[in-house]
């Protein structure tokens, strides 16, 4: 079954597609012990982690199986999470 869906916009936040370029905020969200205490995701510990986390997102997305949105601050354009 392929998952479709579109990008939600709020006075306050944008949930979107993971896109390569979400990688230095991924990596800065994925890489505090605080984050990761609480989640399913091995703590990132280089960019490189991030960048292959993003990878394996944008290939599911791509495959039409990804559910992953990227909540990004409207005003400050930068991920601020994942869901």
């Amino acid at each position: 079954m392929r998952i479709c869906y579109q990008t939600l916009t709020t006075d306050r936040l944008i949930l979107r597609r993971p896109l390569f370029s979400d990688a230095a905020d991924v990596f800065r969200c994925l890489s505090d012990e605080g984050v990761c205490r609480y989640i399913d995701v091995d703590r990132h510990r280089t960019l490189a982690d991030s960048e292959s986390f993003l990878k394996r997102l944008i290939q599911e997305d791509r495959a039409g199986i990804g559910t992953e949105w990227m909540i990004e601050e409207k005003n400050g354009k930068r991920v601020i999470g994942i869901i």
